[in-house]
């Protein structure tokens, strides 16, 4: 299943096993590349997930190639495997 152009899939992450998963921000593809945005929550709080390429700062942040099938490569070993 490929996400359809334009359409926000929400990106979460855990960082206590024992917690549900915090959403951090969102992203959707546009041309062939994911476009990342962070939550206020995220850019509020100075979360660095990926903080050389990708900083918490609000707008959005698109993958810089299309390396990884155009996903962030952060990302890319995200998804599901089927």
């Amino acid at each position: 299943m490929r996400l359809t152009p334009g359409t926000p899939l929400p990106v979460g992450m855990m960082r206590d096993e024992g917690a549900p998963a915090e959403a951090v921000g969102r992203l959707a593809m546009a041309g062939g590349l994911a476009q990342l945005e962070w939550s206020d929550m995220s850019v509020a709080q100075g979360w660095r997930v990926d903080p050389l390429l990708y900083p918490p700062l609000p707008g959005l942040h698109a993958a810089r190639g299309r390396h990884f099938e155009g996903l962030h490569g952060f990302l890319a070993d995200s998804p599901p495997d089927a």
